[in-house]
Formats: C-alpha cells, structure tokens, sequence
C-alpha cells in the first residue's frame, strides 16, 4: 500500500511498467507485479505447503482482495468491508476493531 499523489501516477507508470497500481481510494495504491493477484500469491505459498486452496482460509476488505477471497476455501470478509467483497465472501467477520479475525478463527475452530 503506497500513499502517491495522482499527479505522478504516470510517471511512476513509466518508470515501473512491470507493475500495476491499483487505487482503493483518491491517492492510496496496492502495487504488486503485473498480472498478479493476492489469490496468486496464495496459490504459490500453498503449493509450495503442500495445501490444496480448499483448505485456505484467507481475510479481505477491499477489492484487491475480490480473487483471493473467491479462490480459496473460506473467504472472510471483515464487518468493515466493501459491500461487494461482503457479496462474495463466505462467512462475514466482526469488524477489526472488534477483534473480527480473532472471533472468526474461533468460529472455524483454529484456535
């Protein structure tokens, strides 16, 4: 997540065109590598565990979180959530500051 003021989103652009800037609000941005997502991510780090993605449970609020919540086995969205991320989670949280990933873990039993 990177604070950059709009007005020199292209000249990072330019300079970095393996990235890809995603803005979540006026001037915040996710940045990863282009062509990934967080489910990527996952998927990789589970590959390597030996974990299929149904045996993944993953946490999410915003919309760059969308593919990784539909592609593992249990996606929460947390209480404070965009409504569209809430739509395709499978369990909805308390919200953060409420302790959400905490009650949710003890919901599924993982703790």
């Amino acid at each position: 997540v990177c604070n950059i003021n709009p007005a020199h989103m292209e000249y990072y652009q330019t300079k970095y065109p393996h990235l890809a800037f995603d803005s979540f609000s006026e001037d915040h941005y996710d940045i990863h590598m282009d062509n990934y997502s967080k489910a990527d991510g996952v998927k990789i780090i589970a590959d390597e565990q030996g974990i299929k993605m149904d045996e993944v449970i993953a946490f999410g609020d915003n919309y760059n979180d969308l593919q990784m919540l539909e592609a593992v086995g249990i996606g929460v969205a947390m209480g404070n959530a965009l409504d569209e991320v809430k739509k395709v989670a499978d369990y909805v949280a308390k919200n953060v500051e409420d302790d959400g990933t905490y009650y949710t873990c003890k919901h599924f039993e993982l703790i």
